[in-house]
């Protein structure tokens, strides 16, 4: 048995390529295509906009995507000039849903790569919004701004014997 997905080709950087979930029908004339349609985690709106987009590929096998939970906002695209007016918007959305009555606790950010994350942890600090990231490491968590906050902290204490070991 073989398991894939032709739209989440997410390993490219690694060398993954889809074609070999759409050529292997060819080199495995035995092996049956199943597709599976139904989503079990995505309200339909969120769904019909992926529809859109895969309608637009020029390769791939046709799939109509669908949910039984039809509820839900649409998604909606914001453009921003640079990462932290990006930031600055995702800060105050997550601020608006805690006062509609969202628990922090329900709301994600998902990220192409941790690397991208610096800019809204910064954000989300200055906000005081607590977060856990899941994957990579947290800003003040990587050893460079482990090392500068320990040089910091010398100037502010010079006694402070932890600081002394990290330098």
């Amino acid at each position: 048995m073989v398991v894939g997905d032709d739209a989440q080709s997410i390993y490219s950087f690694r060398g993954a390529n889809f074609r070999n979930i759409l050529e292997f029908p060819q080199r495995f004339p035995d092996a049956r295509v199943v597709t599976i349609e139904e989503n079990y985690r995505s309200t339909q709106p969120i769904l019909d906009l992926a529809n859109a987009i895969l309608a637009e590929a020029r390769e791939g096998y046709g799939k109509q995507l669908f949910t039984r939970r039809t509820r839900g906002e649409p998604p909606f695209l914001v453009a921003t000039p640079d990462e932290r007016t990006q930031s600055q918007f995702v800060c105050q959305q997550i601020l608006e849903f805690r006062e509609q009555g969202y628990a922090l606790n329900d709301i994600a950010v998902l990220m192409r790569s941790s690397f991208h994350s610096f800019d809204l942890e910064l954000e989300l600090a200055q906000h005081r919004i607590p977060f856990v990231k899941r994957g990579g490491y947290r800003l003040v968590e990587s050893a460079h701004v482990k090392d500068l906050l320990a040089h910091l902290r010398l100037i502010a204490n010079p006694f402070d014997v932890v600081s002394w070991h990290r330098v």
